[in-house]
């Protein structure tokens, strides 16, 4: 009997040191579980703050495409040389084909080329709101163009000019100001697109010129959907000024005024001299009486010989009595 005792007493204690199974005991599923759904949170919160952030996803670079060929356009209009070409020098549609490049949304094609010296970018967000956009050609990476999300509906593309030089000329190391386009969204559709500073470059050598768009503005919603400011530059130099509207309709209003130019290098033309005139010999000073009173001339005078009297008539020669007499035959 006591023997029995220790036995259970001993089982007992044995039974009480050892780990819990079944029900009382967390299973090792249930542990991984828990880790997997901290995980899962905090993936979860990972993914919210990168929903939240600026990402080009298609939806903008729909947006940066459509813009790209309002541009494209629009340089059409402005001149008429890039209606039969297709190297157009539009920056929104140069670099929505980078980045459609960059996105494996096969632009850049043969067919399609893309007019910049570089097709390697990468992108990388410096804010939650702003992009850079990089080109990776070099061993020094280049910004090229900022993406800039002020909402929801507004988004801002700036150029960085100077890395713009195959594309607009050299037009763009003298010019610090960036080109800064503005996109406004409604309706998943581009609604209105504002540009400042559009620089292009046309023709070579003597015939080169700079056309400076200082603003454009694309309106779905406007009478005149397309108006277009600026000027022709000729030797640094204004030459014309641009005033382009397009209505609704498409019927063109097209004014490009000429400008007078002053030109400091320039030698400016002679003047062409007039024909001398015959020459009039004054008139003779007038004769006054000694109490002043104008002497009127009695006769008028032989200026080559003013000794001679123009009334007085030559005398008759004297007869000749020794002349025969004519007769009647």
């Amino acid at each position: 009997m006591h023997n029995i005792i220790v036995i259970l007493i001993m089982a007992f204690g044995f039974t009480s040191c050892t780990k819990k199974t079944g029900a009382d005991r967390p299973s090792v599923v249930d542990k991984v579980d828990v880790v997997l759904t901290n995980a899962n949170q905090l993936n979860i919160g990972q993914k919210s703050i990168k929903s939240n952030r600026f990402q080009i996803e298609n939806d903008f670079l729909d947006y940066l495409r459509f813009s790209g060929n309002v541009e494209v356009e629009i340089f059409k209009i402005v001149d008429v040389q890039f209606k039969n070409t297709p190297k157009i020098p539009s920056q929104l549609m140069i670099l929505s084909q980078l980045l459609d490049l960059k996105f494996n949304k096969k632009s850049g094609s043969k067919s399609n080329p893309i007019f910049y010296n570089c097709n390697k970018i990468e992108v990388q967000n410096i804010t939650d709101d702003d992009i850079e956009v990089l080109r990776t050609c070099e061993k020094k990476p280049q910004v090229i163009a900022r993406l800039k999300r002020n909402s929801t509906q507004i988004y801002q593309v700036s150029f960085i000019q100077s890395e713009w030089q195959t594309v607009i000329g050299d037009s763009a190391m003298l010019n610090q100001k960036d080109k800064i386009c503005q996109l406004v969204i409604s309706n998943n559709k581009v609604f209105e697109i504002n540009c400042d500073n559009t620089l292009i470059t046309i023709g070579t050598g003597a015939q080169l010129e700079e056309i400076k768009l200082h603003h454009f503005k694309f309106d779905r919603a406007a009478k005149n959907q397309i108006t277009i400011t600026g000027g022709r530059f000729k030797d640094f130099v204004e030459r014309s000024k641009i005033n382009i509207v397009v209505p609704e309709e498409g019927k063109i209003k097209f004014k490009e005024e000429e400008l007078a130019v002053r030109d400091d290098y320039i030698d400016p033309p002679r003047k062409a001299t007039p024909p001398a005139a015959d020459f009039i010999p004054p008139a003779p000073p007038a004769l006054l009486n000694p109490d002043g009173s104008l002497i009127e001339p009695t006769h008028e005078l032989d200026m080559n010989n003013p000794q001679t009297d123009l009334n007085q008539t030559t005398p008759e020669p004297p007869a000749d009595n020794n002349q025969v007499p004519k007769t009647g035959r």
